[in-house]
């Protein structure tokens, strides 16, 4: 039985009482279909092709993704592609 993960950044801290959490740090986070969620060691937020190196090929997909609005480039998971996205993108 295959086992699907959805993948998003989250800020790491204390959660708030939102759930959301908070501090200086984002990580990305895998999430379980049951539900269950952790960190994703030794990931970049901005590796998004996934191939475990930050290169030209990820920025260019980057700057594609935020410039249509798709959910590949909200790199802080708060269902908005803003500057926001691409401080945390550059500074990953």
């Amino acid at each position: 039985m295959l086992t699907t993960l959805t993948i998003a950044a989250m800020l790491s801290g204390a959660p708030s009482e939102s759930g959301a959490t908070t501090g200086p740090d984002v990580m990305p986070m895998a999430t379980e279909p049951s539900g269950d969620t952790g960190y994703v060691a030794g990931s970049s937020l901005a590796d998004l092709n996934g191939d475990g190196v930050v290169d030209s090929f990820d920025l260019m997909l980057f700057v594609r993704c935020w410039y249509a609005g798709l959910p590949c480039a909200d790199v802080n998971a708060d269902g908005v592609v803003d500057l926001t996205d691409a401080i945390l993108f550059l500074n990953a």
